[in-house]
């Protein structure tokens, strides 16, 4: 017997199928809309969600673990970072672009109001999962480095220690 989907735990990539849910909310709102403004708004809405999909990507190809460098912790967090920021301009370029077609070109009012819904809660849950996923990677970056400080202490203190003192035994001739 199946878990119910509402029961289920989230995947630790569950802010990837955010994003290609995104990806593809943005891509059905943005061609179903005439060309009059989907070459500028338009286009800006599908790269910047593409963009956000490829950091989102990357990031998650670095694993975080306990042999996590500081440069890869870096990396992964700017990655994660540049995810976010992406997933939070789709959330305003949405309104404009939507906004733009108000009152205009035969879209019902309700029909636009429905789709601002969607992107707007579709970037909302993307955002906090991202940002779930950067406070997480801090906490075990954070917990990997006090580990390996305890380390480098030990090590320190295992060399320290001083070694016994040894003699020529000298042998006496008669």
């Amino acid at each position: 017997m199946s878990v119910p989907t509402w029961e289920r735990d989230l995947s630790k990539t569950q802010y990837l199928y955010e994003v290609y849910n995104l990806n593809i909310l943005i891509g059905h709102v943005v061609v179903s809309k005439p060309k009059k403004y989907r070459m500028t708004y338009g286009d800006t809405l599908l790269r910047n969600a593409l963009d956000a999909m490829k950091f989102a990507t990357a990031a998650n190809n670095i694993f975080m673990s306990e042999n996590t460098s500081p440069a890869d912790y870096e990396t992964r967090r700017r990655y994660l970072q540049n995810a976010m920021s992406l997933v939070d301009s789709i959330s305003t370029i949405s309104q404009i672009f939507l906004g733009l077609h108000v009152n205009t070109d035969g879209c019902s009012q309700e029909r636009l109001e429905k789709e601002m819904e969607n992107i707007g809660a579709q970037t909302y849950k993307a955002h906090n999962l991202i940002k779930g996923v950067l406070e997480s990677d801090k906490k075990v970056f954070k917990g990997t480095k006090k580990i390996k400080e305890t380390n480098t202490e030990e090590n320190k203190e295992e060399k320290e220690i001083p070694k016994k003192k040894t003699t020529k035994k000298t042998t006496k001739e008669e």
